[in-house]
């Protein structure tokens, strides 16, 4: 039932990513469809494991019980925001709410959220992302000797997605009609934005298939073809966020990779058998010749087209100007400030910023551009908080399994998510990746390995030159 599960969940990935990256609600319900579909079939193999493994520990002093109450708690608040509540209650946490229902004559019980409707669609987006999590999560518990299997089809769809991205490229300069390459993406941007997850899992793919022969003492063809297999994949994936023309989903690429390289060097290697005996001078001058590699991969990688971009300061990305995005940012503070505690109501930003918008008067602006501005105007403070805190908890338990030896099967793996997290993070800055749906998914699924892979991470103990020691690293 686990297989069956798991197939549901790709099927429901592949699905997202074919229809525009899920931009349709209409289309992606599909993909949530297949989602439920793969959250009972675990639930069943749960009841019926006669081995049932303990996901989270039930103290709530362990950061995976945090995880889980958070998960739960954040559709809860979407979902509290569409209940009707007196308008006393609603006058008294969101003022400018029951101003605006005063306005328009509404009931004596109003909810919180200006657009309801909108708000549902949100929430089965969000129950859907914390099913993703949840399953990829006990996945990666139970399949701790093949955890790397959940990250095939990111991979695989990720390599699809960057073959027709460069074949995109490649037409359009044989056409002479030269166009940022999207694949099946609305937006180059978003494109770029699941590319840059799945480049950093590729690459310590490639690490982790070679240290992995060399453990189990494979044959040299085997383990070279895995980390090639990986490489390629990698290099695919670079090769179409350069072509998308993306300034801010190249940089946050290249800032994934140095953070994962520096984590690498630092805080693994002061515990790794084989660097351990390495100068503290020696890994700081490879920290400073990664900076310097990532560097000369900003010259040197950017096409014409995208070294223009970043020669134009002002340049416009899918029609949002950089001062214009500049304006909208301002905008949305001033909607913060309106709904401060409850916020507008999940998927309601644009109906929301209407009372404050100067940016671009003649046009829509259906996102912020900002996600965490965006979340805050329409979650509120306290949700987005409650959010972030989530993200920082489970990318602590990514580089704790990081922190594990050297050799422990989840090393690499552990990098590889704590990397894609840290590139999706950077992009939002800049963009509304984390509300494109199959994205989200992309997101959530990223964050269960980490999260479950940590829970099995080892810790491995050199007691003599052949003799190796595997303990459990204590939960916290």
């Amino acid at each position: 039932m686990r297989w069956l599960g798991f197939l549901f969940l790709s099927a429901g990935l592949g699905a997202g990513l074919v229809l525009n990256g899920g931009a349709l609600p209409q289309q992606w319900n599909w993909s949530l469809l297949a989602i439920a579909v793969a959250g009972i079939c675990n639930r069943f193999a749960r009841r019926h494991s006669l081995r049932p493994q303990a996901v989270h520990a039930r103290s709530w002093r362990s950061s995976d019980f945090w995880i889980t109450v958070i998960l739960f708690a954040l559709p809860l608040w979407a979902a509290l925001q569409m209940i009707p509540l007196p308008q006393g209650l609603v006058s008294f946490l969101s003022p400018m709410r029951a101003e605006i229902a005063r306005a328009t004559g509404s009931a004596a019980w109003i909810p919180l959220s200006i657009g309801p409707a909108r708000t549902f669609q949100f929430l089965l987006n969000a129950v859907g992302d914390a099913v993703t999590f949840l399953v990829i999560r006990e996945l990666a518990v139970s399949w701790r000797r093949n955890v790397w299997l959940l990250t095939l089809p990111i991979l695989i769809f990720g390599s699809a997605e960057g073959l027709l991205g460069l074949y995109q490229f490649q037409a359009g300069r044989q056409s002479g009609n030269v166009l940022p390459s999207s694949g099946t993406w609305v937006n180059s941007d978003h494109f770029s934005g699941f590319l840059e997850m799945v480049l950093p899992l590729a690459l310590t793919g490639a690490f982790a298939a070679w240290n992995s022969g060399v453990l189990r003492r494979e044959p040299a063809g085997g383990k070279t073809l895995k980390a090639a297999a990986a490489l390629m994949v990698a290099a695919i994936g670079l090769s179409a966020i350069v072509v998308s023309v993306s300034r801010a989903g190249f940089v946050s690429a290249i800032v994934s990779l140095v953070a994962i390289s520096l984590i690498r060097l630092f805080a693994a290697g002061a515990r790794s058998p084989a660097m351990v005996h390495i100068p503290a001078s020696a890994r700081i001058a490879a920290g400073i010749g990664v900076l310097v590699a990532a560097s000369a991969a900003i010259l040197l990688l950017p096409t014409d087209e995208l070294i223009n971009r970043f020669a134009l300061a002002t340049a416009s990305t899918q029609n949002v100007s950089g001062e214009i995005r500049l304006e909208l940012w301002r905008d949305t503070t001033k909607m913060i400030s309106a709904y401060p505690l409850t916020g507008s109501g999940l998927g309601t930003f644009e109906s929301g910023l209407m009372l404050f918008k100067t940016a671009a008067p003649m046009n829509t602006a259906d996102y912020a551009h900002n996600d965490y501005l965006q979340a805050t105007a329409e979650a509120g403070i306290v949700a987005v908080l409650a959010g972030l805190i989530w993200v920082a908890l489970v990318l602590t338990r990514a580089v704790r399994g990081v922190l594990s030896w050297e050799n422990a099967p989840n090393h690499y793996l552990a990098l590889g998510a704590a990397g894609s997290m840290i590139a999706i993070l950077v992009h939002s800055l800049v963009d509304f990746n984390l509300y494109i749906p199959a994205n989200q998914m992309v997101f959530a699924w990223i964050c269960g390995i980490a999260a479950g892979s940590a829970l099995q991470a080892r810790r491995v103990v050199t007691t003599s030159a052949d003799v190796r020691v595997i303990q459990p690293v204590p939960s916290q």
